[in-house]
């Protein structure tokens, strides 16, 4: 529809259909018959040796006023069972003490590197990291949560023996005071396993027929030459930029995989993205990452 396509501010030229049904009749054919290759879990039996020198993960923190709870987020990542990775925490501006939290980690650990910049919002922090990183797989956590310190080694292994451009994994959620839980409910979902290999836009039609599709950029370790091969980064200057991030994500996959494990612990506490009023910001986010899917859809760029 032109009318809504001028809405969006999305040229009707189009480079490519916008619903090609020949490719959606091949994915619900494949989901259907459940032609997928079985995914190689990580066992003793096939547990490959972890590279001594190389670095496998780098970890991307963008950071901006979480001094009440960086370090558990540090902590967590310096404490991981797989010893090659990086740290890269962005400083967005903070005016609290979280600045001075990164310099004394960066001090005791060579794996923890930490950049300022002017508050320019965690998309641009996050882009910035990834722009910096040099491992094999990226990995983006929020400052205010933490992972369990086993997740990047068992995340990194099932990646490696099965050669896949992401994994995606769970979260539990907790409440940073008692009393929210009357206020704030938790968003967290525990998926089955989806033990297959699949291209994104297969798993993505699998999970939003599960009603169980999440679009949390936390949830997921992307290979980092398939980020850069296909120009993958975060919308600068909205909110809610995983929804657009995700779905690129999806779109140009070719082998990705979901395990139930809730590896990631997301805090609900007062003054966060997800708690606080909504306001314009919020629907304007939503209104740029469907603007950026239609782009996408109709041009394969946005």
């Amino acid at each position: 529809d032109r009318f809504l396509l001028d809405i969006f501010g999305i040229s009707a030229i189009q480079k490519k259909d916008i619903f090609n049904y020949e490719a959606y009749q091949d994915i619900l054919f494949q989901v259907s018959n459940n032609r997928f290759m079985d995914r190689l879990d990580v066992t003793e039996k096939n547990h490959i040796a972890i590279p001594s020198e190389d670095t496998c993960v780098s970890v991307v923190v963008p950071v901006y006023n979480v001094e009440k709870y960086l370090r558990e987020c540090l902590d967590s990542l310096t404490q991981q069972t797989l010893k090659n990775i990086e740290i890269i925490c962005i400083d967005d501006g903070s005016t609290d003490s979280s600045l001075d939290i990164l310099k004394e980690y960066a001090a005791r650990d060579k794996r923890v590197k930490f950049f300022t910049q002017e508050n320019m919002g965690q998309s641009v922090a996050r882009n910035r990291g990834f722009d910096l990183a040099k491992g094999q797989y990226i990995y983006a956590i929020d400052g205010d949560d933490y992972i369990d310190r086993d997740a990047l080694e068992q995340l990194y292994l099932l990646c490696n023996i099965n050669n896949l451009d992401a994994i995606f994994f769970d979260a539990q959620s907790f409440y940073d005071k008692e009393e929210l839980k009357t206020i704030f409910t938790s968003s967290a979902k525990k998926r089955k396993d989806h033990p297959k290999i699949y291209d994104g836009v297969a798993l993505m039609k699998i999970l939003r027929d599960e009603h169980a599709y999440i679009t949390s950029a936390c949830l997921m370790m992307v290979r980092s030459d398939y980020l850069k091969k296909n120009n993958i980064k975060y919308f600068p200057g909205i909110l809610h930029e995983d929804e657009l991030f995700s779905f690129r994500i999806m779109m140009d996959a070719k082998r990705v995989s979901h395990i139930d494990r809730t590896y990631y612990h997301r805090r609900i506490r007062e003054n966060s993205v997800m708690t606080s009023p909504k306001t314009l910001k919020n629907l304007l986010g939503y209104f740029y990452c469907m603007q950026g899917m239609i782009s996408y859809a109709l041009a394969g760029v946005y």
